[in-house]
């Protein structure tokens, strides 16, 4: 993993409260989460927690095919959870670059944030103190001319070895993986 130093970090509230106000849906987000369908029925859990939750269409997907468990979708940026209610059971304003969690879950869901974050480790870290599971999807080996939100690339697998992995599922452009 490679951080990008010739990139300021434009992660804000307020840009992400404007791209959200300006879209409808996220449906090119949908595959991301067809794929953490397929891995989550590799672990048993009634509790999830999203960090980064968008708009929540990855929320409604995966609700419906785990309509039992109790979902929780949390993001910095108001104008995505105002989206999101509409797909999850709970809301949370949290801005994990500065704040845990607080309440444990059995499912953390990181998809597609990591990358945008300065501190990833410290974040998996710090996540992993409040669930079972932390389920992580990311850009795989994204290159430096990657989407200009993203302050990280050239992720792989590999960058996660630290942690015991307990399930990676490769695709040719992303890839997801359970930490325990």
């Amino acid at each position: 993993m490679k951080r990008l130093t010739n990139k300021p970090n434009t992660n804000t509230a307020t840009f992400w409260n404007d791209y959200y106000a300006s879209i409808d849906k996220e449906e090119d987000r949908l595959i991301i989460y067809e794929q953490l369908e397929e891995i989550l029925q590799n672990i048993e859990f009634k509790t999830v927690l999203e960090i980064g939750c968008g708009s929540g269409i990855g929320a409604a997907y995966l609700k419906e095919c785990f309509p039992e468990i109790i979902y929780t979708g949390s993001d910095f940026s108001l104008m995505a959870l105002d989206k999101a209610a509409n797909y999850v059971d709970h809301v949370k304003l949290l801005d994990i670059r500065y704040e845990d969690p607080s309440d444990y879950y059995d499912v953390i869901i990181i998809a597609e944030t990591l990358e945008h974050l300065e501190n990833p480790y410290e974040i998996i870290n710090r996540c992993m103190k409040y669930c079972s599971y932390l389920v992580l999807s990311l850009p795989l080996d994204e290159p430096e001319e990657c989407d200009p939100e993203h302050i990280w690339c050239n992720i792989t697998p590999d960058d996660f070895s630290q942690y015991d992995v307990i399930y990676t599922k490769l695709n040719t452009s992303y890839f997801q993986i359970i930490l325990k």
